[in-house]
């Protein structure tokens, strides 16, 4: 039987929906699976951050989106010792030499990583003080959230959107053939998927 915790890591793309401490040091993730969805309007876009050139990056171009039959999984962590959030378009993300549980995905557990080096020179947690622990890394669009513990996030998978309120996604498109960054001001994401799990990336939100 398939965990809920590789139905998250076989989602083709994640939005951060809320992160909130339910009680001191703890931290819930919601997350929202989301898909290749609707044409983009290029010539929208173009016209709004004043970019001719956008019509044809964009032509084919089409929304990342969380939409009807689209899962959304809660993640609790009872106790952390530390978590961090970096906007998605600063990351650098783990480099190849980490090493994580069953290889890359989009929900990853790391045994090593830059995260827990940071946090062995930025806190006294050790193996020895609390005890081991461990790194889990969720990568959304806009955001890419960091969780040391010494415990296993419990997981569960919620219905629909209840409240009526709508999740702020950012401009992120999956299109063609990569394009070069372009400077002048803020742009839509233009994301490119490929093999292995990793992303193509330009343009800042």
């Amino acid at each position: 039987m398939t965990s809920l915790a590789d139905r998250i890591r076989s989602c083709e793309y994640l939005y951060l929906e809320s992160l909130t401490e339910p009680s001191v040091n703890a931290v819930k993730i919601i997350v929202l699976e989301a898909k290749v969805g609707s044409p983009v309007d290029a010539d929208q876009v173009a016209s709004k951050y004043k970019m001719p050139e956008l019509r044809s990056i964009l032509a084919r171009s089409r929304h990342i989106e969380h939409m009807p039959g689209c899962s959304r999984f809660e993640l609790v962590w009872q106790s952390t010792i530390a978590y961090s959030i970096v906007n998605e378009s600063y990351s650098n993300g783990e480099p190849e030499s980490s090493v994580a549980v069953g290889g890359w995905s989009l929900f990853a557990e790391y045994t090593r990583s830059r995260y827990l080096d940071y946090l062995a020179h930025a806190s006294f947690a050790s193996k020895d003080y609390p005890g081991p622990y461990r790194h889990w890394a969720l990568y959304c669009q806009n955001h890419t959230i960091d969780i040391a513990s010494q415990v296993e996030p419990v997981i569960r998978e919620l219905g629909p959107e209840s409240s009526g309120a709508k999740v702020e996604r950012g401009a992120t498109f999956a299109v063609g053939p990569k394009t070069p960054a372009q400077d002048g001001g803020p742009l839509p994401k233009i994301e490119q998927p490929r093999a292995g799990g990793s992303r193509d990336e330009d343009g800042v939100d």
